[in-house]
């Protein structure tokens, strides 16, 4: 791995550490590490996608923004269970859009809104959230992938990435992915909490 300028930028206490890089190894598919995600969600956007790890109860949740009146994104919560995964949609209601920035995984979990749908599935297979249509928003499709090699220096595999950002939240925490995702994960658990930034990710 490369890399052409890497800069330390304090975050605070709350998420940690910040590092922001203009190159990187392009991330690729791989078998998960010992004690690593196995798979992955690749969520298409318009344009891009976005890359959602899949844990072990719930431990990582992502919200995809929505450019809506009433809706704020699409949550994701997933889990693995051997080789299905398993994945649960909610459109987050308005009301929530002021508290995005600064909420925490407790918070994000428990937020109520309009199911878009339970499903389960195996590598390869790719579902489409039908009921957006009534909300007057483009069909959102995902995809089951193996989980993608870790950029980080720790090769830490839980985290998320949205275009040109790739973040890992500390154990309880929530990081905006330069405004095209939201990535939250569980607490309890040892973690880092690091945000890159690089050109060509797609």
């Amino acid at each position: 791995m490369t890399v052409q300028r890497l800069r330390h930028h304090p975050a605070g206490r709350r998420a940690g550490t910040i590092f922001l890089w203009m190159a990187l190894a392009p991330i690729v598919s791989s078998s998960a590490s010992a004690g690593g995600p196995k798979f992955g969600l690749s969520v298409q956007l318009e344009p891009g996608e976005m890359y959602i790890p899949v844990t072990e109860h719930d431990e990582i949740i992502a919200v995809v923004p929505l450019a809506h009146e009433t809706i704020i994104g699409i949550r994701f919560m997933t889990r693995q269970d051997g080789e299905i995964v398993h994945v649960e949609t909610t459109a987050l209601r308005n009301k929530q859009r002021a508290y995005l920035p600064e909420a925490n995984y407790s918070q994000i979990k428990g937020w109520e809104g309009e199911s878009m749908g339970t499903f389960a599935g195996k590598e390869g297979d790719e579902f489409v959230l039908r009921d957006l249509p009534k909300f007057a928003l483009s069909i959102v499709a995902f995809r089951i992938i193996p989980a993608r090699t870790s950029p980080l220096p720790d090769k830490d595999a839980r985290f998320c990435a949205a275009g040109s950002v790739i973040g890992a939240p500390n154990p309880g925490i929530c990081m905006m992915l330069g405004g095209r995702g939201l990535c939250c994960r569980a607490g309890g658990t040892k973690g880092l909490a690091l945000l890159f930034r690089r050109d060509g990710l797609r």
